[in-house]
């Protein structure tokens, strides 16, 4: 359980200017009468779930809110009264105060009950949330599965609060984890203590352990361990300097294309996944997608090596960084930033679906942004030719990213209408911070348009935002904008 704040001050967290004209009950502290609280505890203490629950008024939930304990007693009665759905649709509302949806979002979540914690937090816009919040969302996605967005949040909130600031909870996420069977999360969690010289508790030997505990990834002969790439000259003109980056389909390096005299980026395909036969054509898949899209906003291939070492993909080089890192850096861009940076990813992609090819994997982390701001396209390795895609993948493997799947993606099926639904969600998360859907259960959310409006979350949003990101988000793929069109509506507002 995670223990309350100590400068919790109930009458402060839901305090309102004097000049507000309209007080609203789930936003001010009623009388102080503790009555109906206490006799919905001892009702639920006689096991009278629903009569608890009944006994409570909105004002009393409201006033229970900056309580822990009562706080928890409410959801208590919510859960054991099966009234938990219509408690999230009354009170996990955006106009709440940040501290009430906090509270319940905390004790929600120290009931185990991960999806209402999680729509309780979500409720709160991303300018207000504070570091203790985003510890206990990143605890959330991390019990649900989401590795990836919990290393994204634990990433934001390093950046107020180091690690040799505030060791307790980068540990205690990382005891969590191992808990759970995320022994990789854990394993890179504990390696930030020893990275940054930070001693605390017991961390250094968990890594150690972790580490002896993880097998040695075999490498089929004769191809050198993945690491040894380093130094080497490739088909005899390409210098491999430094590892950029790694993925699930192979290690990404800097390289020096020694004939004409530049730096270019190798992706070297795994060794664990050269032996498998669908692996590597979809690796080799890549190449042949890319050399098809010629096109100044995506990520061009030079050339494809193939030998008893390896296989590799050598790429233009981008001197800059994933769009992912600025939205940690900054937690989002402002609606011109926005703009610029769709204008070149919608023309991509529009190019690329004139084509007949599909990214099938848009997410800011395939976005590069130069030093001079130019935008760039990559990793069009889960990209499916048009005509290949459409039919239902009945013998073949469902890739991408749920957050930022469309929904017939989940159901096996694909085309264009597939990446636009993704350019949507990546241009709410651009202007917000927040992915409009969290999971667990994305289809469903997607399916029934479960998500909080742009202008809900930020002020000032441009009439028509959020119309034309309902328009991209639409469940239905026929209903969708096509890239361009999508483009040309954003650029008007």
């Amino acid at each position: 359980a995670l223990a309350p704040e100590r400068d919790f001050d109930p009458a402060a967290r839901f305090r309102r200017k004097s000049s507000d004209p309209t007080p609203d009950p789930m936003m001010t502290p009623m009388p102080s009468t503790e009555a109906p609280l206490e006799r919905a505890r001892r009702m639920l203490m006689k096991g009278d779930a629903a009569g608890a629950f009944a006994a409570l008024m909105r004002e009393d939930v409201v006033r229970a809110a900056a309580v822990p304990d009562q706080a928890r007693l409410v959801v208590a009665a919510c859960l054991k009264s099966g009234r938990a759905e219509g408690f999230l649709k009354d009170y996990a509302r955006p106009d709440a105060a940040r501290e009430f949806l906090a509270a319940y979002g905390r004790a929600f979540m120290e009931a185990g009950q991960a999806q209402p914690a999680q729509a309780f937090y979500a409720a709160i816009p991303p300018l207000k949330l504070t570091p203790r919040d985003e510890q206990d969302v990143a605890e959330l996605r991390l019990r649900v599965g989401d590795e990836e967005r919990a290393g994204v949040l634990l990433r934001r909130v390093l950046l107020s609060r180091p690690i040799a600031q505030d060791p307790a909870w980068p540990y205690s996420l990382a005891r969590l984890a191992e808990e759970l069977g995320r022994t990789k999360f854990a394993l890179q969690v504990y390696a930030l203590f020893e990275e940054k010289g930070v001693s605390y508790s017991d961390a250094a030997t968990r890594l150690a352990r972790l580490r002896a505990a993880v097998p040695p990834k075999p490498a089929p002969a004769p191809a050198p361990a993945e690491g040894g790439d380093l130094g080497k000259v490739i088909a005899g003109r390409y210098k491999v300097v430094s590892k950029i980056g790694e993925g699930g389909m192979g290690i990404v390096y800097e390289g020096f294309d020694g004939n004409l005299m530049r730096r270019v980026a190798i992706k070297r395909m795994s060794d664990s996944l050269r032996a498998d036969a669908r692996a590597r054509e979809r690796f080799m898949q890549e190449a042949t997608i890319i050399a098809r899209l010629t096109h100044p906003y995506i990520l061009a291939i030079h050339d494809v090596v193939a030998n008893d070492e390896g296989i590799y993909l050598v790429f233009e080089f981008v001197d800059g960084r994933p769009l992912t890192d600025m939205l940690i850096e900054r937690g989002k861009l402002t609606l011109p930033e926005t703009k610029r940076v769709m204008a070149f990813v919608c023309t991509a992609i529009d190019h690329a679906h004139q084509h007949d090819v599909l990214h099938r994997d848009l997410k800011p982390d395939n976005v590069m942004v130069d030093k001079q701001g130019f935008v760039k396209v990559m990793d069009f390795g889960l990209a499916r030719v048009a005509k290949d895609s459409v039919k239902r993948l009945t013998h073949q493997e469902i890739m991408g990213t749920p957050a930022f799947m469309a929904p017939e993606h989940h159901m096996g099926e694909s085309a264009a209408p597939a990446d636009v639904f993704s350019l949507g969600v990546m241009t709410y998360e651009m202007l917000t911070g927040e992915l409009p859907f969290n999971g667990p259960d994305f289809l469903a959310q997607k399916e029934r348009k479960k998500y909080i409006p742009a202008s809900q979350l930020v002020a000032g949003l441009p009439a028509g935002l959020d119309a034309l990101i309902a328009a991209v988000l639409d469940p239905e793929p026929a209903n969708r904008p096509k890239a361009k069109e999508f483009l040309a509506k954003l650029q008007a507002l």
